[in-house]
């Protein structure tokens, strides 16, 4: 599965992303995300660093989770030291990274056994980044 976020995720935005990773494992047995940060503020709230711990935690991803932030310079350093910590801090439930491009991301959701076809991959990347 492949999520894009252009704004601070919310609990409801994160519990619908989350209901539909256990939909998608229920249907297809053990999935992936592919999580892209496209936009990041510098100051999440109190709201989204719970709705992202939570998320972090209770994740249905039996293959692993790749965070890729593709925000540049100091806004995207600091969004990948945050998210690297909460990742942490958090317990995750499921094998987890964060990384600054999408094919390291997709290598590595490789070698843990996501099976997704590049054109599949490519169209999905094309979707959840059309603005």
């Amino acid at each position: 599965m492949v999520a894009a976020w252009y704004a601070i995720p919310t609990t409801a935005a994160t519990e619908r992303l989350a209901a539909a990773l256990a939909s998608a494992s229920a249907e297809h047995g053990a999935v992936a995300l592919l999580d892209l940060i496209v936009k990041a503020r510098p100051a999440p709230t109190e709201d989204a660093y719970r709705a992202l711990s939570s998320l972090i935690r209770d994740v249905d991803c039996e293959l692993g989770v790749a965070h890729v932030v593709q925000v540049r310079g100091i806004a995207g350093a600091a969004a990948r030291t945050m998210l690297g910590a909460l990742c942490r801090v958090a317990r995750p439930g499921a094998p987890i990274r964060v990384f600054d491009a999408t094919k390291p991301a997709i290598a590595w959701l490789r070698e843990r056994g996501c099976v997704a076809d590049a054109d599949a991959i490519a169209a999905a990347l094309d979707e959840v980044t059309a603005a």
